[in-house]
């Protein structure tokens, strides 16, 4: 009989120090490993987190990973049992560990933490040569058809938690609710929106980009939920002044002059193909007196 899968797993990372233990509790769906690896990177790029200066201070090698409980649950069950074993452990920052916070508790980031994130971030990305990097292992994971799959399962399995989906909500509304957030959002940032949108133009007017998506969608019949969304969305949309002027202008241009008289010329000649084949049949039968 095979195992149930679990929902998600409370960890700890822990070292002895003077011969006391101390450690990190936390909780993940994913690997303990991965989180340790996270913060390995964190630890790296300078992070101010307690645990990331005891990595920089005792070193990766003098950690030990274990794993306290699974969860098969939800998340708040999840929640529960990290509240559990970090209150056992002593894991907070005042109890003498490393966690911030355990069971979920509201947790802040420092304004020295959030100013090395972003600056990590742009020395990180700042070069052509690192940029072209990062894009090359984002293709190779998208070309790994495990790491896509194990990317789905992992979309599916939240998606299909009612926890995380309301705390998601609750998040987004709270943060919007906030004019000085939301004024910084790219949305409301006009220079960013008319960057994505020439940037847009540029990928989509490309003839390998129409080429790409035909392939694609090539013998894949629309579903009737499809058809719904797509009437849906362009339900009560109002086309601007400015997109008509600039259709109008398009239409007015010599190469698509040009193309749309090919077009209607290659129109006609099958059409003319069509009927001299039809009465090429008409004249055949005829004679053989079929008709």
């Amino acid at each position: 009989m095979s195992m149930q899968a679990y929902y998600g797993v409370v960890y700890r990372h822990f070292h002895v120090v003077d011969g006391v233990e101390r450690g990190y509790v936390g909780q993940t769906v994913r690997k303990a490993e991965f989180r340790f690896n996270d913060y390995l990177g964190d630890a790296e790029k300078g992070f101010d987190h307690p645990f990331c200066e005891a990595i920089r201070k005792h070193g990766k090698e003098s950690f030990t990973t274990e794993i306290l409980e699974y969860i098969y649950t939800n998340h708040a069950d999840l929640n529960a049992a990290e509240l559990f074993w970090g209150n056992w452990y002593n894991a907070l920052v005042d109890q003498g560990g490393y966690s911030l916070r355990v069971g979920n508790n509201p947790a802040r980031m420092s304004a020295k933490t959030k100013k090395q994130i972003g600056e990590s971030n742009k020395i990180a990305y700042s070069t052509a040569e690192a940029r072209e990097a990062q894009s090359v292992r984002s293709k190779a994971n998208y070309d790994n058809p495990e790491y896509v799959a194990k990317f789905q399962a992992g979309i599916k399995k939240r998606s299909e938690n009612p926890d995380f989906g309301a705390k998601v909500s609750e998040g987004k509304v709270r943060k919007w609710g906030d004019p000085e957030w939301a004024a910084k959002q790219p949305v409301n940032d006009p220079e960013r929106q008319a960057k994505l949108q020439a940037a847009a133009r540029l990928v989509t007017s490309k003839p390998e980009f129409g080429e790409a998506i035909s392939v694609r969608l090539k013998g894949v019949p629309l579903t009737e939920a499809h058809k719904s969304n797509i009437r849906l969305s362009r339900k009560g949309l109002v086309v601007t002044e400015a997109a008509k002027a600039n259709v109008k202008a398009a239409a007015n241009t010599p190469e698509e002059r040009l193309r749309r008289s090919n077009l209607m010329k290659l129109t006609r000649a099958k059409q003319a193909a069509k009927k001299a084949a039809i009465r090429i049949v008409e004249l055949i039968a005829k004679n053989e007196g079929l008709i």
